[in-house]
């Protein structure tokens, strides 16, 4: 394969998994629902190469199992899995936030506001979501921790397939992000630590709930 073709189909891959990641993410293929290569070769008329890359790429960031016999799966995950990712997730969050608050400049600051207006404005839950993400990534940014930012990335992507039952709730306009702006004021006031308690509390309040829509959708055969 030439240099050329090579690059082709890693854009055609990256285009894939995206398509892919955004349709576990938001509901649209379903935990344990079988991934075949020939209906997504046919959808993206492409050939079997790039997507073979896009699963293996979805595969290591943990939406995607591959299993021998039965091919490409949506990963199933469990309450059990939600309740170790909020310990984990706490432990990183205060640890990252007490870096990265001190570093906020007013262009971050600037930045923050841009992207929470772009939310309140967005009659698109599927794109509110995904500004909601951008923006909590670059909370942590400031604080200029490869190998935890690394660490902290894999465990999100590993856990984003929960947030489906979230954005379903911001579809139906029940998500304040209020909180966020609370944040921020706290963090522009000096008050670091303030906002760094109320940060934590917020998301685990969050993640409370989400574990409660997580096990309604369960009974519901959603996860099952």
């Amino acid at each position: 394969m030439n240099t050329a073709s090579s690059e082709v189909n890693k854009t055609k891959a990256s285009k894939i998994s995206a398509s892919l990641r955004n349709a576990i993410i938001f509901g649209d293929l379903k935990p344990g629902e079988k991934i075949t290569e020939s209906k997504i070769s046919k959808k993206f008329n492409t050939s079997h190469i790039p997507v073979r890359e896009a699963l293996k790429q979805l595969e290591r960031e943990g939406f995607v199992e591959n299993k021998a016999y039965s091919g490409n799966n949506v990963r199933r995950v469990s309450d059990n899995n939600l309740i170790e990712f909020n310990l984990i997730h706490k432990t990183f969050i205060r640890n990252f936030l007490k870096h990265a608050i001190p570093l906020y400049t007013a262009g971050d600051y600037e930045q923050f506001t841009r992207i929470i207006k772009k939310i309140e404005l967005s009659k698109d839950y599927r794109e509110a979501s995904l500004l909601l993400i951008d923006l909590n990534t670059k909370l942590y940014a400031p604080a200029n921790m490869p190998y935890m930012t690394a660490l902290l990335n894999k465990l999100f992507y590993d856990n984003l397939m929960y947030l489906s039952v979230f954005f379903k709730e911001i579809s139906k306009g029940k998500i304040n992000i209020g909180y966020i702006n609370k944040f921020l004021k706290l963090c522009k006031s000096g008050k670091t630590k303030e906002a760094l308690t109320y940060w934590v509390r917020k998301q685990d309040q969050g993640i409370k709930i989400l574990i409660e829509h997580f096990k309604k959708e369960k009974e519901n055969n959603y996860f099952n």
